[in-house]
């Protein structure tokens, strides 16, 4: 039980027992009277819907989450239905990503001579070019 109630069941006035708490009347009686809205209730069903919806397909995000649902008769927009799949911790199952074709060697490949040469440094040019000097 909360405070505020084990003092209203002791028999102290409500407005002793808001003073004490600090809270104000009209915020109390708003809270006590507070009826979620339309938009609210009809939210918490979307929320539903879409559980069931990912459970049957995982692999649909938000723009087909939607499409689906709008097929189905729900008006509601992408941008609503991504921040009830993100509020829900909801996200697509991504398939396998197509991957670039490799090579594949059969064969060992040719060692490097160059780079396991035991002989260090090396000539890494064969060809010289020499010029006359004939203008």
């Amino acid at each position: 039980m909360t405070i505020f109630k084990q003092n209203l069941l002791r028999g102290e006035k409500i407005t002793n027992v808001l003073r004490i708490l600090k809270i104000n009347r009209s915020t109390y009686y708003k809270w006590r009277l507070f009826k979620p809205s339309a938009y609210e209730l009809a939210t918490q069903h979307l929320k539903q819907v879409i559980k069931t919806l990912h459970a049957d397909i995982p692999i649909y995000g938000a723009p087909r989450l939607t499409m689906w649902l709008q097929k189905l008769g729900y008006g509601a927009s992408q941008r609503r239905v991504w921040r009830i799949m993100h509020n829900l911790s909801i996200k697509a199952a991504v398939g396998h990503v197509n991957q670039k074709p490799r090579t594949k060697v059969i064969y060992p490949q040719r060692p490097n001579l160059v780079k396991n040469h035991p002989e260090r440094p090396y000539w890494s040019a064969d060809i010289l070019m020499t010029y006359s000097n004939q203008v």
